[in-house]
């Protein structure tokens, strides 16, 4: 583009902007050539008189400011912003905004908020060189509508006025193909691919966090602010599919013409209108154009169809009719020359920059007799605002009236520290304009009333001695009041805003606003009972977005790869307490060790905080809360404190809950600190603020009896027997038991304990174990540990009960699937308890030793150490031999000898199930579930598949549909379903397992393993090759990092891997397949395959299958040779065996026919 050189005059009388990059441009014959057009560009001229409006085009990536607007086939002089805009509107200058938005061979790693901000720079040169106030109309283009939109919500939150004014200025914004909810970026992607520049097209992807995040606070913004709503946005889609640029073979270059390129569309209509063109009263806002992502801005000429609908939604953002049909308004030449006889119609200037306006709801030419020439002393200072504009547009309509004759009232409320004082203090600051004077009283307490009233008295004497002489002397609180508000009462001065902080019903402050009669007035104040007659904005906890910002701003580098959604979410997202525990978050390693130190009450509130929740307490409980109800706060801060009920507490056997629930807790709640259902008994639960939490565990002087006393209530209630709603009473008390325990290891360092604490904490432990909270549980069972360690042997815990501790810390380990660890914990307690006297219980812990054994495929150590026990131990009742004899069965079962299996599981259900010998369901369930999978490894599917059925509907009826116990059961049953050909029912019960598992367990946990691994082969059994790979290499992995824990190569790694290898060999990936075969039939040929039917079997399969993998790939004598040795395999006592053995030697002879026929030999050279 050239343009001619004019007089300085000229240009500053234009105050036209041209950025010029020196190193890119060059002059020549007095024309200066810009060929990059980075920045604002002018397109056209208008007189200065007819000049209303600025219309900026922004083009989007990987686009020329200039050529983006250009047709592609079409006559390259003609450019639609400069040649048709200027003469259908000619009040508007027209100008291109040029942004680094290169693909190919950028260095650039900007970011959308990084563009976003260099075109609000170039938007306030605009905006400021013009002296009178034009409106801006923007158009935008792709990724230039996201760059606007961001530009949009920064204006919205800025506090520079300049900025503020600008974005008033903006009337409307055209966006074409804008990518609001993501768009396609394959092609994107492969052109910037390896460029620092890549990130800034993951940003707009489809439904990428940016793009996401965006969308809802320019949505937000839309409904809510005060000047968005004001705006007009059309929002233009395609409707045609673009090509993907690829690399031509010939030359190497990205080309769109080529053959073989091909068409998809870029952005949906959902993303380009923000699913606008689904509602009826919005449609009018979006527009169809008719070409594919590029040519939607790109018009041949002025005939073009699609310019004439954009010329049409340009036409309202301009406030200009359209006289003329636009392809007979551009056919005559002599309509659109500037200053022709049409544009004597369109110079109608917007009435918000022109006629006489009121700002905020007050006329702007208002007399400033009673304005005062300093501002208060009494200003709060101001900081940054997050996530308010809701807020504050609240309080602009509830003061937008006329304070003449009456006064104008609105109250903020919310808890202490939630930003209320910022929330007024920037609403002063973005209207200060509106008022004559602005005073500001603190009213905390009397001493601040006292001086901060002072301070505005004597701010008006400065100017008004005469009048205040006139007054009642006297230095008297009332008759200071009384000279404030007769000045403020004066007839005429009602211009004024009084700011009450800290508004509390108090005598001495209510004379204050009780006496005034016009004027506004804005109350602070943490509850609206105080405030009740007036219209209340509530100020409540930050969005999660917001904290984000707010945490990014203040957070040290140190936590930058924190995952800090977790510590957002335990500060409740209130501001202040982010501010203070953002500074802290250096000085630790993790953030883990940081909510420990939190929850320990390490972190000190602010001076201020304090007194604002004392004040609460006084002002409330007339003066101090009865000692009652403190200890029960207390007691709840060491419970799950965001969800107190009245029946837990009631459980608990506390007192006074009425008077707590009914009144503590409700005024509380009408502060902010405590949520609270409505009163009503057993139905009421409270939720107690993080603030409240923090305030009450740094004001409680003995802490370590409040801690005991609640691990004896909780320990007290713990069920002991299975009887009595068992059920019930374990969920009751699961939350708050897990709460507990990690408060205990958060303050483990401080806690000074006894035998008797200890003993309450292990039945806690306990009660954690069987709600399958394995890490918890092991955490508290390592602290009665470590304790009971230091006490004095008389002090200690009892041998049984320490033996206890261990042993149930050994069965939370095996739950965890860490069996070393387990042994452990059992060979303590076996070494701690003496036979005599506990001998029952010395036997149940050597078959907890026994099953961790088998666990780890120790069979022939698990069965040496029960065989030794039930023949020492013959003559014991059956109750007491019954667990080593369903170890033994299962061991027995493992070893391949079911036929001594399960007769003893038989034998320990017969026990088991009689009624008069009392033992617990939980046994009996797990021996029902243990002698099912016999069962069914036998292939008695229907015997299976009913015993399975009964143990899993009563787990459900006594732990609960979704605890551990009944997902083993749903998951065992999957595999029996699989085996009876119930396809439909198996996949239903896998999915459910795995999602429990995979939620509550975690994906390398042993018990999620095996059901992927079940899994796997089920989906390779029911055609699904690409799914079975999936989920069999996942337990792969998982078993071989489990492996590498305990140094050593298990069958359940070998067996997956088998598993595994079988279904790549069907999806021909024979590479992978061969790998995984040979490592395992080199385990067989280390382990003692032959003492085990059962290995030995998998031996005969696996040695088969391999076999038939180098057939394929025509290795007939390696194939062979895997042939015979299967068949060589010998299995004892196992009449199955010899189907594989039957087919290798089946196999084999086919070889040999094939080598007869000059097969064996091409396939030997191979």
């Amino acid at each position: 583009m050239f343009h001619h050189p004019k007089s300085s005059d000229d240009v500053l009388n234009r105050s036209l902007h041209v950025d010029l990059v020196e190193a890119m441009s060059r002059v020549k014959d007095g024309f200066v050539i810009d060929e990059h057009f980075l920045g604002m560009t002018p397109l056209n001229d208008v007189r200065l008189d007819d000049h209303e409006y600025d219309c900026v085009a922004m083009s989007g990536i990987g686009s020329h400011p200039l050529g983006s607007w250009l047709p592609h086939n079409g006559d390259k002089q003609f450019m639609w912003i400069r040649d048709v805009l200027p003469k259908v509107f000619p009040s508007v200058r027209a100008l291109i905004y040029g942004y680094d938005t290169e693909l190919c061979n950028s260095n650039s790693f900007q970011r959308t908020w990084d563009l976003a901000n260099t075109f609000i720079d170039h938007l306030r040169v605009v905006f400021k060189s013009s002296t009178a106030r034009r409106s801006i109309i923007l158009i935008a283009h792709s990724l230039g509508g996201i760059v606007v939109k961001q530009a949009l919500v920064m204006l919205a939150y800025s506090e520079d006025p300049t900025e503020t004014s600008l974005l008033k200025a903006i009337s409307g914004v055209v966006f074409f193909g804008v990518p609001n909810r993501g768009m396609v970026i394959s092609h994107l992607v492969a052109l910037a691919s390896g460029r620092p520049n890549n990130f800034l097209i993951e940003q707009i992807k489809e439904n990428a966090p940016f793009v996401t995040r965006l969308e809802n606070e320019f949505a937000f913004l839309s409904q809510q602010g005060e000047l968005f709503s004001q705006k007009n946005f059309f929002w233009g889609y395609e409707t045609q599919e673009s090509a993907i640029p690829m690399r031509n073979p010939n030359d190497g270059e990205w080309t769109t013409n080529h053959p073989d390129v091909r068409r998809t569309k870029f952005v949906e209509r959902d993303s380009a209108t923000r699913g606008l063109w689904k509602d009826p009263q919005k449609r009018h806002f979006t527009f169809q154009i008719d070409k594919d992502h590029s040519s939607m801005v790109k018009y041949a000429n002025a005939h073009d169809s699609n310019l004439t609908v954009v010329i049409e939604k340009l036409s309202e953002l301009f406030e200009h009719p359209l006289p003329h049909r636009l392809d007979v308004l551009m056919s005559d030449e002599t309509c659109i020359q500037s200053g022709g006889q049409l544009t004597s119609g369109f110079a109608t200037k917007l009435s918000a920059t022109t006629s006489p306006s009121k700002t905020w709801g007050f006329p702007s030419d208002r007399s400033n007799a009673f304005k005062l020439p300093s501002e208060s002393l009494n200003k709060p200072e101001i900081s940054s605002l997050y996530d308010r504009g809701a807020e504050l547009a609240a309080l602009v309509q509830i003061l937008d009236g006329d304070a003449t004759n009456s006064r104008l009232v609105a109250s903020v409320y919310g808890a202490p520290g939630i930003g209320k004082t910022q929330l007024v203090a920037h609403y002063v600051k973005n209207h200060r304009d509106a008022y004559d004077n602005v005073f500001y009283i603190d009213g905390s307490n009397l001493d601040r009333i006292r001086s901060t009233l002072g301070r505005e008295i004597s701010r008006i004497r400065q100017s008004w001695s005469q009048f205040f002489s006139a007054l009642r002397s006297g230095d008297t609180h009332s008759s200071k009041i009384e000279r404030f508000c007769t000045f403020l009462n004066k007839e005429g001065n009602t211009k004024w805003l009084l700011v009450i902080d800290e508004m509390q019903d108090s005598p001495w402050v209510t004379p204050i606003f009780d006496q005034l009669k016009q004027g506004t007035v804005i109350l602070v104040a943490t509850s609206c009972r105080f405030t009740e007659k007036s219209s209340a904005v509530r100020v409540v906890n930050l969005s999660p977005t917001a904290s984000d910002q707010l945490l990014i701003d203040l957070r040290p580098e140190s936590i930058a790869e924190m995952n800090y959604h977790e510590l957002l979410l335990r500060l409740d997202f209130h501001p202040m307490l982010i501010r203070i525990a953002a500074p802290k978050l250096m000085g630790f390693k993790t953030l883990s060790i940081f909510l420990n130190h939190w929850q320990g009450g390490g972190m000190k509130l602010p001076v201020q905080t304090l007194e604002g929740l004392n004040r609460i307490l006084q002002t409330e409980f007339n003066g101090a809360l009865p000692t009652s109800q403190i200890e029960i706060l207390n007691l709840c801060l060491l419970f799950d404190y965001k969800a107190i009920s009245y029946e837990f507490l009631e459980y608990l056997g506390i007192s006074g809950l009425e008077s707590f629930f009914n009144n503590t807790i409700q005024r509380l709640a009408w502060h902010g600190i405590v949520e609270a259902k409505p009163p009503g008994h057993q139905s009421v639960t409270c939720s107690f603020s993080e603030l409240l939490y923090q305030f009450l565990r740094q004001s409680v002087v003995n802490w370590d009896a409040v801690m005991r006393r609640a691990a004896s209530l909780l320990a007290e209630k713990v069920p002991r027997s299975h009887k009595d709603n068992y059920r019930e009473r374990i969920e009751l008390l699961a939350p708050h038991a897990v709460m507990f325990s990690k408060y205990i290891h958060a303050t483990r360092e401080s806690i000074k304990s006894s035998a008797e604490f200890l003993d309450n904490l292990e039945r806690i432990a306990s009660l954690l174990r069987l709600l399958d909270k394995g890490v918890d549980a092991i955490k508290l069972y390592n602290f009665i540990h470590q304790e009971n360690e230091k006490l004095l042997k008389l002090t200690q815990l009892t041998p049984l009960r320490t033996a206890e501790v261990y042993n149930n810390m050994g069965l939370s380990f095996v739950n965890e699937g860490d069996m070393k660890l387990a042994l452990s914990c059992f060979g303590k307690a076996k070494h701690i308890l003496p036979w005599k006297g506990n001998r029952e219980t010395l036997l149940q812990i050597i078959a907890n030793e026994a099953r961790a054994l088998m666990e780890m495929e120790e069979y022939a150590g698990a069965e040496s150490l029960l065989s030794t026990q039930l023949e020492n131990n013959k003559f014991r009742d059956e109750v007491a031999l019954m667990p080593l004899k369903h170890v033994l069965g299962l061991v027995h079962i493992q070893m391949g000898r079911s036929d001594l299996g399960i007769p003893l599981l038989e034998e320990c259900r017969s026990v088991s199930e009689s009624e008069h010998l009392g033992v617990g369901k939980r046994v009996i369930f797990t021996i029902m579930h243990d002698l099912a999978t016999a069962w069914r490894d036998q292939k008695r599917w229907d015997d299976a598949i009913t015993l399975y059925e009964k143990t899993k509907e009563y787990r459900e009826s006594f732990h609960g549909p979704a605890h551990r116990y009944t997902i083993e059961t749903t998951g065992a049953l999957a595999v029996a379903y699989q085996g009876s050909g119930q396809v439909g029912k198996a996949a239903a019960c896998f999915k459910k397992t795995l999602k429990w598992q995979r939620e509550q367990l975690r994906l390398s946990h042993p018990d999620t393993l095996q059901t992927l691994q079940n899994y796997g082969i089920f989906l390779s059994a029911t055609k699904d090759p690409a799914g079975a790979k999936k989920a069999l290499w996942l337990a792969y992995r998982g078993w071989m990092d489990q492996d590498e824990k305990i140094k050593k190569t298990t069958w359940n790694r070998i067996n997956s891997g088998a598993s595994l290898a079988l279904v790549l060999q069907d999806l021909g990936e024979y590479k992978a397949a061969e790998a995984l075969y040979n490592e395992a039939l080199a385990w067989y040929r280390e382990s003692q395959t032959q003492k085990s039917p059962r290995m030995a079997y998998q031996y005969s399969k696996t040695l088969y299958l391999a076999g038939k993998l180098y057939e394929a790939t025509e290795r007939a004598l390696v194939a062979r040779g895997k042939y015979e040795r299967a068949t060589e395999v010998r299995i004892a006592g196992d009449g199955k065996a010899s189907y594989w053995k039957d087919l290798a030697a089946r196999a084999m002879h086919n070889l040999k026919s094939h080598a007869t026929e000059g097969y064996g030999l091409k396939a030997s050279m191979a």
